[in-house]
């Protein structure tokens, strides 16, 4: 829904680009990262099976928040995409 709002906005009344990038490509990454976790996110946006594995110290350096509610567009949103491209 988002890149369909930017691809809205990024084009004038008459098709054509204004300035900027293209959306990015977007995929669920099955590998993980090398790097060492961010800390003080939301729970929930950390590896389930991840988070799980780690000992109480690990847990405890991370200072994860509470959990934030679902990212997700609700689908009554969805309907509304559509009116973009009129």
């Amino acid at each position: 829904m988002l890149d369909a709002l930017h691809l809205c906005l990024w084009y004038s009344s008459k098709w054509q680009a204004t300035a900027g990038a293209w959306p990015h490509f977007r995929s669920s990454g099955l590998e993980y990262s090398e790097r060492p976790p961010v800390k003080g996110l939301p729970i929930n946006f950390y590896s389930a099976d991840w988070y799980g594995n780690q000992d109480a110290f690990t847990k405890g350096q991370l200072k994860a928040a509470k959990q934030l509610g679902s990212l997700k567009v609700p689908a009554e949103h969805w309907k509304y995409v559509h009116l973009l491209f009129i």
